[in-house]
């Protein structure tokens, strides 16, 4: 069974819990610049190709070319700084009409013969080594190329879209590599062997999504993508669509839907008892109260450094192949209190752990009520009881720092143990504008009592919600830095081939009727990214 992603993903959590923001198409990796043989001159500017390229393209191979007219006054400065192709294949039928062959703007052997003679000053080798290294170039390049072949459909645009993402996932599924849908650099040495060696896509076999479940994206989904462009996809390039449509939409395979069901699903796991937190440049590791690594000695959330050794950042663990441990076996742990801070060791031992989904936790001299995760039918009851155990004088602080969200209707719930009933919570807006309102259960249990709220980078989703109305009708503090901006709402859908649809189906108004999506949740009391998870730094600064 190959690899995918989202089984790596998924093969990940069932070591450790996560929360994590989509990636983007990284063109700026350092992708050698490619050499310029014979055949990749000559098929950048002809139409032995299936597809001609736009006139507003520019490509490597036509730099060198307008470079070399250029030496010899057959182009402008200008039109190599603004990468006119109409300029430059004006110039090569000139050049032609000199030399006595036939003016075609095409590179024919004669022509090329006498181009390749003409020697490239320093000056213009440096300009040429420029152009040749430029994102947009490199982009152009590999568009070009994936059209020849027939990975993309559309026309070439100047940066990514959407279908140069699926159309490089695609080809890079056709060719045994990772799937992301980035312009690597092992993708484009791959890319440009396959353009020289004219492996179309119809040298390869696969399918696109069913009808069922195209119209199932297209019928739940809350932007409404069109039917007749779902039915254009293939398989292999369904989730970089929907990534498009939002970060939080996705595919599972018949191999990955039973994986997570496995995995997400259960309570209890086989792991090191850890929630893995990561943006683009630190790993957060926050071990579980009582379970493998807390046992350990890793009491406290800590930024991690090293996993068995090796170096590690949130994108290699989502992206190398996952960690598979044993059961008994011993794991190491490096990890520090701040990102540069000194490193200190921790041995853990594999085993079976359950996952409460809300711990009461004493730090700094302070109860913390911190929530994992928001799941159906625990949360709420799990809340009050912690809450009702608490002295009547204090105030209650909840700590959603490393909660990646989790059931949006027990977050109503569990939000309505601090409000009135029937006060306005959210509503919920389907793909076709319908609005659905939410308000307050009875149940209100800490009616005078002060509430504070600490949140962080990865506070996301529900656990936004929960922030966001509280914040609203001003029951609570939000201590903490801005939050993720996660407010979709999602669905599952299953299909009898056993994959199933992870599907944003909702934009989630707040009380205010607005949608935090991609906005967050500013923090009354604002503290510095560098202490977010030192609490005792919180406590003196907001008491």
């Amino acid at each position: 069974m190959r690899m995918t992603p989202n089984l790596k993903v998924l093969l990940l959590m069932s070591l450790v819990a996560y929360t994590c923001r989509g990636d983007t198409l990284d063109e700026t990796r350092s992708i050698k610049p490619i050499d310029r043989p014979e055949w990749v001159v000559t098929d950048a500017l002809s139409s032995i190709s299936t597809t001609t390229p736009p006139d507003e393209m520019i490509v490597t191979s036509p730099s060198l070319v307008a470079i070399l007219l250029a030496e010899m006054g057959y182009v402008t400065q200008a039109a190599i700084n603004e990468t006119d192709i109409k300029a430059v294949k004006a110039a090569l039928r000139a050049f032609q009409k000199d030399i006595d062959v036939e003016t075609t703007s095409e590179l024919d052997d004669k022509t090329w013969q006498k181009l390749s003679t003409v020697k490239i000053s320093a000056t213009r080798k440096a300009e040429l080594q420029f152009i040749s290294s430029t994102v947009q170039n490199k982009t152009l390049w590999a568009q070009y190329m994936l059209l020849n072949l027939g990975y993309q459909p559309d026309a070439i645009d100047k940066g990514v879209t959407i279908w140069t993402k699926m159309a490089v996932s695609r080809f890079q599924n056709h060719h045994g590599l990772q799937e992301t849908g980035q312009l690597e650099a092992k993708t484009f040495e791959t890319l440009v062997d396959a353009f020289k060696n004219k492996q179309t896509v119809e040298s390869f076999s696969d399918e696109t999504i069913s009808d069922e479940l195209a119209t199932t994206i297209s019928d739940h989904h809350y932007r409404h993508p069109p039917l007749e462009k779902l039915l254009r996809i293939k398989t292999a390039q369904l989730n970089i669509y929907l990534e498009s449509l939002d970060p939080y939409s996705q595919y599972l395979s018949p191999d990955e839907y039973q994986l997570y069901k496995k995995t997400v699903r259960s309570r209890i796991k086989i792991g090191l008892g850890i929630n893995l937190l990561g943006d683009d440049q630190h790993v957060i590791v926050v071990p579980l109260r009582n379970c493998p690594a807390y046992q350990a000695g890793l009491k406290r959330p800590h930024f991690l450094r090293k996993l068995n050794g090796k170096k590690v950042t949130f994108k290699t663990l989502l992206s190398e192949a996952p960690p598979q441990y044993k059961r008994g076996s011993i794991i190491k742990l490096a990890v520090s209190k701040s990102p540069l801070g000194a490193i200190k060791h921790y041995r853990v031992k594999v085993r079976a752990f359950r996952r409460d989904t809300i711990e009461l936790i004493s730090e700094a001299k302070v109860n913390l009520i911190r929530i994992h995760e928001l799941i159906s039918r625990e949360t709420a009851k799990q809340l009050k009881r912690v809450v009702k155990k608490l002295p009547a004088d204090k105030k209650v602080i909840i700590d959603l720092r490393y909660s990646p969200g989790g059931s949006l209707f027990e977050t109503l719930d569990a939000v309505s143990l601090f409000l009135p009933a029937e006060t306005p919570l959210i509503t919920l807006v389907d793909q076709a504008d319908y609005q659905e309102k939410f308000s307050a259960l009875k149940g209100e249990i800490a009616q005078k009592r002060a509430i504070d709220i600490l949140v962080s980078p990865h506070t996301a989703s529900s656990a936004e919600v929960f922030a966001l109305i509280l914040k609203h009708y001003a029951r609570a503090r939000i201590i903490g830095t801005l939050t993720q901006g996660k407010c979709l709402s999602q669905q599952l859908f299953d299909f009898e081939d056993g994959s199933a649809l992870k599907l944003s189906v909702y934009d989630i108004l707040g009380p205010d009727n607005r949608s935090c999506q991609n906005v967050g949740v500013m923090p009354d009391i604002k503290i510095d990214r560098n202490h977010i998870l030192d609490t005792a730094f919180i406590m003196n600064r907001i008491n």
